[in-house]
């Protein structure tokens, strides 16, 4: 299951959030907090950023793409973070809204740099949404 890659890039992850100086204190520490407690949620993108970071690094890629919020989302965050890339993410539908990790989708939805949408009514949920965030201080 765990093996020294699979620890090198846990500890590689770990790090790179822990120094991450675009996050206030208690973001990392809702992040970490996840990763950490949820151990299926931590194989999952350790397994992953095993497959596409050497590659992503190779290609020196400047740009992270997340295709929706549910698993996709955690990961390519964190990838944009190992990166020093900036991140992008498309909202299709009520993707944002969907209950998974509730507290680290708000934090990764403000420390987006850019969201497509794409429809009108989609770009005025997410303003609500991002709205509620804020009323809330999550």
């Amino acid at each position: 299951m765990f093996n020294k890659a699979n620890i090198i890039m846990e500890t590689l992850c770990i790090w790179k959030i822990i120094r991450d100086k675009k996050l206030s204190f208690s973001h990392r520490f809702i992040i970490l907090s996840q990763i950490l407690l949820k151990p299926l949620f931590l194989i999952s993108i350790v397994e992953n950023l095993l497959r596409v970071y050497p590659i992503s690094k190779m290609l020196n890629v400047n740009i992270t793409l997340a295709g929706n919020s549910y698993w996709n989302l955690p990961i390519s965050f964190i990838l944009s973070r190992l990166l020093k890339s900036k991140i992008v993410s498309i909202a299709y539908g009520k993707d944002f809204i969907l209950q998974h990790t509730f507290l680290l989708r708000s934090i990764i939805l403000r420390n987006l740099d850019k969201i497509i949408v794409i429809s009108n009514p989609m770009k005025d949920l997410l303003l609500k949404f991002i709205e509620l965030i804020k009323k809330k201080s999550l």
